[in-house]
């Protein structure tokens, strides 16, 4: 029975040597990982949230020295949250919306952009937030043939913007706007324009009349784009043919001669369309 004992207590103090071998072993190789640097990007953000702000902003200065906005973002983001003055967070809450779209993360720069001027309407940068989230919103519009989303939005954005255009303090700015809505509306146009097309090609030639109808109304009728004129009547002439009606054809193509005699047209439009490119902004 001692002897049983005995070797039940031999074992059960190997089996907890054991454990502990191997627990200070996984430790070391835990350590040694470390070390090597293996983690040193998450060791990087983890003494970050124990640094001061005054190391943070530190840190935030020393990598914008060395261009690396990227992990500067990071430790400026960390200063955001401990900052308690706030004169010195509303002034990094811009800084960090500027950072954003310097390195071309455009969605997330606008996000901030919008939240400054929600935040602090009555900033003196508040107008050159607003016209920032405007120009973020911009940088992401897509090509005439794709998704219009963002497009839209810019548009929006430079509606609202436009309320405030008389007052002095948005003045510097409203020439920016005004360039960024023109062409937010030029590339809605040309968006409706590729759709005429692309039913005139697959013969949907009511579709076709639609499209037409609404450039006239949302771009002609409102004044928006006047010097598209010729281009709605050169619209309407590439129908007139679709349906082969030798009249409207002949009338349209006189209109277009009296009223804009040095306008060319251009037939392979209908071909081209469908390869479009475009000039980015």
């Amino acid at each position: 029975m001692k002897m049983w004992l005995s070797n039940v207590l031999l074992f059960t103090v190997a089996a907890a040597a054991s454990l502990l071998f191997t627990s200070c072993s996984k430790q070391e190789t835990k350590k040694s990982y470390l070390k090597r640097g293996e983690f040193s990007q998450n060791e990087t953000f983890r003494l970050a949230r124990h640094m001061t702000y005054d190391e943070l902003k530190k840190e935030v200065e020393g990598y914008k020295k060395a261009n690396n906005y990227a992990v500067a973002l990071k430790f400026l983001d960390q200063a955001i949250k401990k900052c308690d003055k706030p004169e010195e967070l509303r002034q990094l809450r811009l800084e960090y919306a500027d950072m954003l779209f310097f390195v071309g993360k455009y969605e997330d720069a606008a996000k901030e952009y919008k939240e400054y001027v929600q935040v602090y309407p009555a900033s003196p940068r508040a107008p050159y937030a607003e016209f920032q989230s405007i120009n973020a919103v911009c940088k992401e519009v897509l090509s005439p043939d794709r998704d219009q989303t963002k497009t839209q939005e810019a548009l929006d954005l430079a509606t609202d913007f436009a309320k405030k255009a008389h007052r002095v303090e948005y003045q510097p700015y409203v020439a920016g706007v005004e360039t960024m809505a023109y062409r937010c509306v030029h590339r809605l146009y040309e968006n409706e324009v590729i759709k005429f097309y692309f039913s005139l090609n697959h013969s949907q030639l009511k579709a076709a009349q639609a499209h037409i109808d609404y450039i006239k109304e949302r771009f002609q009728k409102k004044q928006l784009l006047p010097e598209i004129e010729p281009e709605i009547i050169e619209l309407e002439y590439e129908l007139a043919a679709a349906q082969n009606n030798t009249k409207k054809m002949q009338a349209k193509k006189l209109q277009l001669q009296k009223k804009f005699p040095h306008y060319v047209m251009h037939p392979e439009k209908k071909r081209g369309y469908a390869a479009w490119t475009y000039e980015a902004w």
